[in-house]
């Protein structure tokens, strides 16, 4: 997400002829959540135990994992199925944005199907000002693996 997601969150901050936040305003009241089909690419990248137990959520072979990702990817829950996790990203996007306008990024690593299934249901449960749809990064991508999908989102910043 750190690519093009980046790109469309900082837009805000850059237009405008300088009126606007700067790009570490916006970069503070961002967040990205992420889904992974299955946790084969950090297993393999030899992330998955650390990434376990920092989640304080037990191991997560079992489900369909929800991700938090900034400066480090973290488990933050573990739903039965996919729909069920997709809800579960809402939900925490719901409760940081509220009933704030949101600029959201739509990422994926070879699941245009999810992003787009993500990005109209976050259009139909936020509000939502603006949306983009984006391939996710190799870094990213490379832990969570092809299949991965997620949101990146922050407030529309105040002119």
């Amino acid at each position: 997400m750190w690519g093009w997601g980046w790109f469309f969150l900082h837009r805000p901050a850059r237009g405008g002829g300088g009126g606007g936040p700067a790009p570490h305003e916006v970069t503070a009241s961002a967040d990205i959540f992420m889904i992974a089909p299955d946790v084969d690419g950090l297993d393999r990248a030899g992330e998955l135990s650390a990434v376990q137990s920092q989640s304080g959520i037990g191991p997560l072979d079992f489900g369909v994992p929800v991700f938090r990702a900034r400066d480090r990817i973290k488990a933050v829950e573990l739903a039965d199925d996919e729909e069920a996790a997709e809800e579960m990203l809402l939900d925490r996007a719901a409760d940081i944005l509220g009933e704030e306008a949101a600029i959201l990024v739509v990422t994926h690593a070879l699941a245009p199907e999810a992003a787009a299934r993500l990005g109209d249901k976050a259009s139909a449960r936020l509000n939502v000002e603006e949306i983009q749809i984006t391939e996710l990064g190799p870094t990213v991508g490379g832990l969570l693996g092809a299949g991965a999908w997620g949101v990146g989102f922050c407030h529309v910043p105040s002119a």
